[in-house]
């Protein structure tokens, strides 16, 4: 008969892996936003500025709009191990790892989603004294645009398997409070204004507008910093004698 065999003990440096990650989610929201704000994203452009209007954003102060696309880039790149460390937790509840792995699946996605853009935007902003024509940086404002607001499904898919995976949670001893699942299914179910985006130009659904963009981009940035503080108390708890001495 083969044994089974015993998972290796979590150990002090694994903890401090853990914290790291999970630490990640505030370093995101300390860069991403004023990286938004140095790229000239944050506001964000209206749909209905002229092709003439986006030309001349995009080589007024180019080199701090390069410099924050470039910031924008790495600190989307902060989101795969947060990603990694929720899975890491979500495997504690759901043995069959469906829950873990869709929410890692949803992370990475999310990170592409927000490169993609990015890339796109320092293609616009790559030429400042290079004159095109305002019809093509138009195209490249509305293609970077568009599913910078719209990569909805990511969204769903992370916070949705956070959200089922913790009320699916009956142990004694949960991993995460109760309320951190109604509390990702609720903010799953905010980000859907989001997808409309394609079909308006003015108004709240606008990818300026204040639900597909102002209330999705403040709960977008919560979740972060909610996220990492739930994880700290969860490896805490959970982990909470790895890295004592085993006495004899």
């Amino acid at each position: 008969m083969t044994a089974t065999a015993t998972p290796p003990p979590t150990t002090a440096s694994h903890l401090g892996g853990q914290r790291f990650c999970a630490w990640c989610g505030v370093l995101f929201v300390a860069l991403f936003f004023p990286g938004m704000l140095m790229a000239g994203l944050f506001p964000p452009h209206s749909p209905t500025d002229s092709a003439a209007q986006v030309t001349a954003a995009w080589t007024t102060d180019p080199v701090i709009r390069q410099l924050g696309i470039f910031t924008c880039m790495f600190a989307a790149g902060l989101g795969a191990p947060l990603a990694a460390v929720i899975s890491t937790y979500l495997k504690k509840i759901d043995p069959s790892h469906t829950y873990s792995n869709l929410q890692l699946i949803g992370g990475a996605t999310a990170v592409v989603a927000i490169l993609v853009p990015m890339f796109i935007w320092a293609a616009a902003a790559f030429r400042p004294d290079t004159p095109r024509p305002d019809e093509l940086m138009l195209l490249l404002n509305d293609l970077a645009w568009i599913p910078f607001v719209m990569n909805t499904p990511p969204a769903l898919m992370q916070c949705g398997a956070v959200g089922f995976a913790v009320l699916g949670d009956k142990s004694g001893d949960p991993v995460f409070p109760r309320w951190v699942g109604y509390y990702n299914l609720w903010t799953a179910f905010m980000f859907l204004p989001g997808a409309l985006v394609i079909f308006f130009h003015t108004g709240p659904f606008a990818w300026n507008g204040i639900l597909a963009f102002w209330v999705v981009a403040v709960l977008f940035g919560a979740w972060f910093i909610v996220m990492t503080f739930v994880l700290l108390q969860a490896i805490k708890r959970t982990n909470r004698g790895a890295a004592e001495p085993v006495s004899s």
